[in-house]
């Protein structure tokens, strides 16, 4: 979705945060039938609403940025009024009439080894470390997926955190699901050790 330029795939590639000087976000459609979601991890461009309809034209449910323009990027700007500018495309400044996006705290770091200028992590991590927080996350997964993949997968996970006593932070799992959530592999093949999270 674009302001005043159409978006254009050059050799293939999509359009970077980086290199594109006019107002744009995305959208992700998932493949076949498992709907689409606003992708606003990497940046953020444009106030977008996304409606699932069904054939009755019932709307299921709605993803949004339900906010004008300049409340979004005052809030994004007051996560850390101090250091936040330096997210903003193209110019480094709090401007809501001049941005042409805020890049998300994933662009920054690929692009300067730093998740800077967004707050960090590590405090709330590490007080979950020290409570010895646990949590249990339930949910379905795989609706929309083809045959002769189940269409609905039900999971069931408890965790919790604790430190590595090495500035960084280890998560454990355990759970159950009903099947393999599609695009998953048989968790028999997917149980590694987990690597310990660094703080952002």
């Amino acid at each position: 979705i674009s302001f005043g330029t159409a978006i254009t795939y050059s050799g293939g590639t999509a359009p970077t945060a980086i290199q594109e000087n006019f107002r744009w976000d995305k959208m992700e459609f998932g493949y076949p039938g498992s709907g689409a979601d606003l992708t606003s991890l990497d940046f953020f461009g444009i106030p977008l609403q996304f409606d699932f309809i069904d054939s009755a034209g019932t709307i299921l449910e709605t993803a949004t940025f339900y906010s004008s323009t300049a409340t979004l990027l005052s809030t994004l700007y007051n996560l850390s009024s101090s250091t936040m500018g330096t997210a903003f495309m193209p110019n480094g400044a709090f401007d809501p009439s001049t941005f042409y996006r805020v890049l998300g705290p994933g662009t920054i770091a690929s692009n300067n080894g730093s998740a800077a200028p967004y707050p960090s992590f590590s405090g709330y991590l590490a007080a979950l470390a020290t409570a010895g927080t646990s949590f249990t996350v339930t949910g379905t997964a795989g609706v929309g997926a083809p045959a002769p993949i189940p269409n609905a997968v039900t999971y069931t996970y408890s965790g919790s955190f604790a430190s590595d006593n090495a500035n960084g932070f280890i998560l454990t799992l355990t759970g159950t699901t009903s099947g393999y959530p599609y695009g998953s592999i048989p968790i028999a093949q997917a149980r590694r050790p987990l690597r310990p999270c660094r703080p952002i």
